[in-house]
């Protein structure tokens, strides 16, 4: 949701009122990752369970893959 909020709009004569979704927390490591879902310190919606087990990627159509406990 983040990433898509931060695509702009490519005319400016346009007024959105688009909420613009702003990632807070910390990056986590890639050189010493920990357990769990790589996203937990910075997603909404993490629960025990992001913490602990990392999210296996699933297919959610033809050309769409999603790493996430909450599809």
């Amino acid at each position: 949701r983040a990433l898509l909020s931060a695509i702009p709009i490519p005319d400016p004569e346009i007024e959105s009122n688009r909420q613009r979704i702003l990632l807070t927390g910390e990056v986590p490591s890639p050189i010493n990752p920990t357990p769990g879902c790589r996203f937990k310190s910075r997603c909404s919606l993490c629960d025990e369970e992001c913490r602990v087990v990392q999210p296996q990627l699933k297919q959610v159509n033809s050309k769409h893959y999603v790493a996430c406990h909450h599809i």
